[in-house]
């Protein structure tokens, strides 16, 4: 086939078939392959050991702190700003106050609160105790001997679950407050946590975590486990309550529980953690302090692929080549070119031309060849946060000249006939 005018090829991304593990077709667009990281953001709460625990609302920007003084704080997370529950709470043994508060979570308008031996619920319309589950007599004529309860969770058809300290086992209630099974009892060793995730239930020991009837072991690189979470995307994150400057003190495991994060950036220690419904982390310390951990993208350092256009020319003259791309400021994209006549597995590139950012024509002179093999190489920012982006490349072909134009004493020019 003979061109008689300049014609040209595209490729879009779904069209490149060739490329590493590293880069990533989304939206009609290549870029750098990225994973989510967890980062620490800010301080929310500063008062040294204030809090005792807290729990989030999934339907509003709410957090319900509960102090050491048994006084409930209600956190609008928007405005920042805390204000105290009048007429409820307090330290003591009266139905609506606490001891030693461990725990509590949120159903709807019901906040569940474990003490030293009694499990609370509280209506959080007009803050009334609605029923208690402890040492005492309930309304149904039972009570639980010896009862240590140490960590709580709820499911979506409002079971809910307690972890016994004192038999190492789970109890679970229903929303009425009454005891409809026992779980784990006698199998558990040193349990520390409980958490339920599109109802299934979750336990941490020191050294493995039971994911419903499945037990899997922790990786050896978490230290001293107290708490944990669970994300969206069912990734499980663990904080321990000791810090290391190499292994840190809160680690992300895939599902399967395998090492995907180490949250380096939060330097304390963690007693208590959950997620909102933005998988935004928040984490009390030991010493008091509520935190908030955000997820942000981070990008591979470096990616390549290729991509061979065909002119059906054999000793194709090759014109330009077209680039629409993104470059955001620190990245990098770098470009090889060569062309033959025919498709070898193991052409030779000479090396990478790096591509200034919003550079859209390359002129290929003295490129022959019917295959015109390109190759484009990835390069993100240096705190891999930004990545190159390809829309699409164009290449036009044959080779074009300008010459006729041009003077005789520009033609006859030998330099002059490769660019021009």
């Amino acid at each position: 086939m003979k061109f008689t005018k300049p014609v040209f090829l595209i490729a879009y991304p779904s069209d490149i078939k060739t490329y590493s593990e590293t880069i990533t077709l989304t939206d009609e667009k290549l870029t750098l392959s990225a994973e989510e990281r967890y980062f620490f953001k800010k301080e929310v709460f500063t008062k040294e050991n204030f809090i005792s625990t807290f729990a989030i609302s999934d339907s509003c920007p709410i957090i319900y702190l509960l102090d050491k003084n048994g006084d409930f704080w209600i956190y609008d997370i928007k405005s920042q700003r805390a204000e105290k529950v009048k007429y409820v709470g307090g330290i003591g043994e009266e139905i609506g106050k606490f001891l030693e508060p461990k725990d509590m979570v949120i159903w709807k308008n019901i906040l569940y609160v474990i003490d030293k031996n009694r499990l609370q619920a509280f209506s959080l319309i007009t803050w009334q105790v609605i029923w208690v589950v402890g040492p005492q007599e309930d309304t149904y004529g039972h009570k639980i001997e010896g009862f240590e309860p140490k960590s709580l969770a709820i499911d979506e058809f409002q079971n809910i679950y307690v972890l016994d300290g004192s038999k190492n086992r789970v109890l679970k209630f229903n929303l009425a407050g009454q005891l409809k099974k026992i779980i784990w009892e006698g199998n558990l060793q040193n349990p520390l946590s409980l958490f339920v995730k599109d109802n299934t239930l979750y336990l941490l020991e020191s050294s493995k975590i039971r994911k419903g009837i499945d037990v899997i072991d922790l990786p050896e690189t978490i230290i001293s486990p107290v708490t944990f979470s669970v994300n969206s995307k069912k990734n499980i994150y663990i904080g321990g309550d000791k810090f290391d400057e190499n292994k840190g003190s809160l680690w992300g495991l895939s599902p399967e529980a395998e090492l995907i994060d180490t949250v380096i950036t939060y330097k304390r220690t963690c007693k208590k953690m959950l997620f909102d419904n933005k998988d935004d982390l928040w984490i009390l310390d030991t010493s008091g302090t509520l935190s908030l951990i955000a997820p942000e993208k981070v990008y591979q350092e470096t990616g390549e692929f290729q991509h061979i256009f065909d002119s059906t020319i054999p000793e194709c003259k090759w014109h330009r080549l077209g680039i629409d791309s993104e470059v955001p400021e620190g990245t990098s994209l770098y470009i090889n070119i060569v062309a033959r006549d025919e498709i070898k597995k193991s052409d030779v590139y000479s090396g990478y031309l790096s591509l200034p950012s919003g550079s859209k024509d390359i002129f290929l002179p003295q490129i022959k060849g019917r295959y015109l093999f390109v190759k484009i190489k990835f390069q993100s920012d240096p705190q891999r946060k930004k990545s190159p982006v390809l829309n699409f490349i164009k290449v036009f072909f044959p080779k074009k000249t300008y010459l006729q134009y041009l003077p005789a004493i520009y033609q006859e020019d030998k330099e002059s006939k490769d660019i021009l």
